[in-house]
């Protein structure tokens, strides 16, 4: 009876041991378990998903709008006039686009674009203003006076310009997210509308409107136009002399205005060039 009791005895004890081994190895798990950091989302990633979100929007917001307005519109079956009235969105909009565009440009701290953009154009840059953009006007070195026109003076006389965009720290004239962008590939929902838009139309004095659809203007270059985007900003931003040749044939009216309005030339090939064209 004894020795029954003792078993008995015994087996509780290493039963408790055994309660009492796990209820402390819980303890510690649950110890170490409240000592590992938290898994958060990183606050960058948050915000950088916001920016891409928002961006996304903006650019979706101006399209729709480009392509409702057309490109131009021809007017009482008489002439031509302006289609989509482009504006600081529309600018806001297209650099997304074309920052990520330039993603083989090495672009300049502040203090280097600063000093280039004096150099080249006279313009001081105020990176603690609230202005995202210098706005140069080719046809008036003076003129400061933010005017949002394509490069086109195939409907009336405007003056040939372009922004600099602070902060990004590169160049650009204004494009229409259609001369910059494969819409059709990024957003086939809103190039749908274009494709069923009514082309004739009334405007508010019941005249006549021909409504220009950018998908039918064969001018478009985007290719060009992206590689005039990076060869500028490479030529000047990054003395790449490679791009020089491309520019002569390609960007005239840019090379141009650079020599003749802004006495702006580093290399004597660009000066024989224009000496000889001009």
């Amino acid at each position: 009876m004894k020795k029954t009791l003792d078993k008995i005895l015994i087996g509780i004890s290493i039963t408790a041991l055994i309660v009492a081994c796990d209820q402390n190895h819980a303890s510690l798990d649950k110890k170490a378990q409240s000592s590992l950091p938290e898994e958060k989302t990183e606050p960058s990633a948050v915000k950088e998903s916001a920016s891409h979100i928002k961006q996304d929007k903006l650019i979706k917001k101006a399209l729709a709008k480009q392509l409702s307005n057309g490109i131009s519109a021809l007017y009482d079956n008489s002439f031509d006039i302006v289609g989509h009235k482009f504006s600081r969105t529309d600018l806001d909009a297209s650099i997304p686009i074309l920052n990520n565009a330039l993603s083989d440009y090495r672009k300049p701290n502040n203090e280097q674009f600063l000093k280039k953009i004096k150099e080249i154009f006279g313009r001081t840059i105020d990176f603690n203003s609230n202005s995202k953009y210098l706005y140069i006007n080719f046809n008036d070195p003076k003129d400061r006076k933010f005017k949002y026109h394509r490069n086109d003076n195939s409907i009336e006389i405007r003056p040939y310009s372009v922004f600099v965009v602070k902060g990004h720290n590169f160049i650009s004239q204004l494009y229409g997210i259609p001369e910059i962008l494969d819409y059709q590939k990024h957003y086939p929902q809103i190039a749908q509308t274009e494709n069923k838009m009514q082309i004739d139309r009334k405007d508010d004095d019941g005249s006549s409107l021909t409504i220009y659809r950018w998908l039918d203007d064969e001018s478009i270059d985007r290719e060009k136009n992206i590689k005039t985007l990076i060869a500028r900003n490479k030529y000047l931003f990054n003395n790449d002399k490679s791009q020089l040749p491309w520019l002569l044939d390609n960007d005239e009216e840019f090379m141009v205005a650079l020599i003749k309005t802004y006495n702006y030339s580093k290399d004597t090939e660009h000066r024989q060039w224009y000496k000889d064209k001009h």
